[in-house]
């Protein structure tokens, strides 16, 4: 039975998750939804106080495609996304028992620590279908909601997004955001120094810490 994931969205910038191109994929931070979620799952967001009414939806999607880290660098299309940020090197063993990986430049997750977050998750998501709706998104559910005060994500049995697909119905659907190529570090929100890539970065696993 397909389940939902729930988790609060602190920046919409077009990084986690990134909407172009038609195509919608979490390769970026939510680690622990990453490595669990399976395909046919319901993944939604709800809005962080910054960005609005808490109990509104501003993206959600089905998960149609796992895919490891090197095979989403590879893979003809998502080449060029502003979330594919990590090249795989030559010779290291495969994903998801995996590896060593590049951090090609750019100002994104510049930091080690990002490096091991995102790759700790194991694969990027791809979802289909998908929505997007802005900070005035739908109200969620009740009994999908997150909860005053609650950090990091929850799970749901039953992943029933047909409440999701009358909503795009009837409420307006703005033009999701797209990462400048200059790209941001904290998934799209702000600039923070950049350290030199080296490569070699340890990925932990299920069964290998760093």
């Amino acid at each position: 039975m397909p389940r939902t994931y729930t988790y609060v969205i602190v920046s919409d910038g077009g990084g986690a998750p990134c909407y172009e191109k038609g195509l919608l994929t979490l390769a970026l931070c939510k680690p622990a939804i990453r490595r669990t979620a399976r395909l046919g799952d319901l993944v939604l967001a709800y809005n962080s106080k910054k960005l609005g009414d808490s109990n509104r939806v501003p993206w959600a999607g089905v998960v149609k495609e796992k895919l490891s880290f090197a095979d989403y660098w590879n893979d003809k299309r998502f080449k060029g996304r502003g979330d594919n940020i990590y090249r795989p090197v030559e010779g290291a063993p495969p994903e998801p028992v995996a590896g060593a990986f590049e951090h090609p430049g750019g100002a994104l997750h510049p930091e080690e620590s990002h490096w091991k977050r995102d790759l700790g998750g194991l694969w990027v998501l791809a979802f289909e279908p998908w929505w997007y709706f802005g900070a005035a998104g739908p109200l969620a559910r009740e009994g999908l909601r997150m909860g005053r005060g609650y950090i990091g994500h929850r799970v749901f049995e039953g992943g029933e997004a047909g409440w999701i697909e009358e909503a795009s119905q009837t409420t307006p659907l703005p033009t999701p955001p797209v990462m400048p190529r200059a790209a941001l570090s904290n998934c799209g929100s702000a600039p923070r120094p950049r350290r030199q890539p080296r490569k070699g970065v340890c990925v932990p696993t299920p069964t290998k810490g760093c």
